[in-house]
């Protein structure tokens, strides 16, 4: 048994007792984004998630698990439920790479693996939402359709007032001619 003095007061570590606590699982602790220059800091957890813009579709998620139980030769499973149905092995490395991904909703499920037994592992999870651009969401459609209708629109009233002008042009000069032919006919009398 092992006690440590901490800022939250004295904290006792008995190292038998790792295997019988809580499941161990895998925590996120920071994601590089694509267009980024700062990682995202995922805090540590074991249910995460992500909201990304659509040009930031470039992911790498680096995570964590107690080094105690599982070494450096740490093993995995791993899969992004909506790009890859199938779980992949992944060994000696801490992080995983995807993308370029296409705009939608995702899940990173991440199980650690161990040949000791006892150990419970949990699959802990990272919902990675990739948002669409903006030209292509349902407001940004109603937009272009209402700009298209305006549009229209307007060459419809310009088009309407354009023959209403020509028609009463027309009138105007008839009933110019007919005037004159009056006159003419006054004059000729």
């Amino acid at each position: 048994t092992c006690y440590a003095g901490t800022t939250k007061g004295l904290v006792c570590f008995t190292p038998q007792n790792l295997y019988a606590q809580q499941p161990h699982v895998v925590r996120f602790e920071e994601a590089i984004v694509s267009n980024d220059t700062s990682p995202v800091n995922l805090g540590g957890k074991t249910k995460a998630e992500l909201s990304l813009p659509h040009n930031s579709n470039s992911i790498t998620v680096h995570f964590s698990t107690p080094q105690t139980v599982y070494g450096k030769q740490a093993r995995f499973n791993y899969r992004l439920v909506g790009h890859e149905e199938e779980y992949k092995e992944l060994q000696g490395t801490r992080s995983v790479a995807f993308g370029p991904l296409p705009p939608g909703d995702y899940t990173l499920e991440v199980i650690p693996l161990s040949d000791s037994e006892g150990l419970n592992p949990v699959c802990s999870t990272l919902c990675i939402s990739i948002m669409p651009p903006w030209h292509t969401s349902w407001w940004a459609c109603l937009l272009w359709a209402t700009i298209l209708t305006g549009v229209a629109a307007g060459i419809y009233c310009i088009y309407r007032h354009r023959k209403t002008m020509q028609s009463e042009l027309t009138l105007q000069q008839e009933q110019r001619v007919q005037t004159e032919q009056k006159y003419r006919e006054a004059t000729q009398q």
